[in-house]
């Protein structure tokens, strides 16, 4: 992960601290981009859940020897929570993927929520097209009774993190 001089400062302080500047990105007091640089949305989940902790699960040298998709393991969202629709919890790492015609799937996008229904992110058009904006995920249709989800003319499920 890349971080900015404001990042680095951020991640060697206390731990009141990380968990203050965590609130205000979630909360869209605050901008990721004074943190992280060259970075899409796996890392900026990676960098807000990090920041949540008292006793972080990852390292610090983790954290910044770690990008991209190399944090999908870490997130490990299929053995967290399929979401259905209802309410989130403020700060849970979210995972949004995508089913093939040829019934395989991946994980295409991550961010984090901020409340009811309202997600974080970046890089994912209507699923987080920016960290100043927030995402509506009333714009997914209706589950079916498998759990997916109608996005971009294409059936998603929605993971929420338990591991990380």
């Amino acid at each position: 992960m890349f971080l900015t001089p404001l990042g680095k400062d951020i991640v060697s302080s206390t731990a009141q601290k990380k968990q203050n500047i965590a609130y205000k990105l979630i909360n869209g007091q605050d901008d990721i981009h004074n943190y992280l640089s060259n970075f899409i949305c796996y890392d900026t989940v990676a960098f807000v859940r990090y920041l949540q902790y008292f006793t972080p699960p990852i390292s610090e040298d983790e954290l910044i020897n770690t990008c991209g998709q190399s944090w999908l393991p870490k997130f490990s969202f299929e053995t967290g929570t399929k979401w259905y629709g209802e309410y989130l919890m403020p700060g849970l790492a979210i995972g949004f993927k995508r089913k093939l015609s040829n019934n395989t799937s991946y994980f295409f996008h991550a961010a984090i929520s901020v409340g009811n229904k309202s997600i974080r992110g970046v890089n994912g058009l209507y699923l987080g097209p920016g960290w100043s904006y927030l995402a509506d995920l009333n714009i997914l249709k209706s589950p079916d009774q498998q759990g997916f989800f109608t996005y971009d003319n294409a059936l998603v499920e929605v993971y929420i993190s338990k591991a990380f």
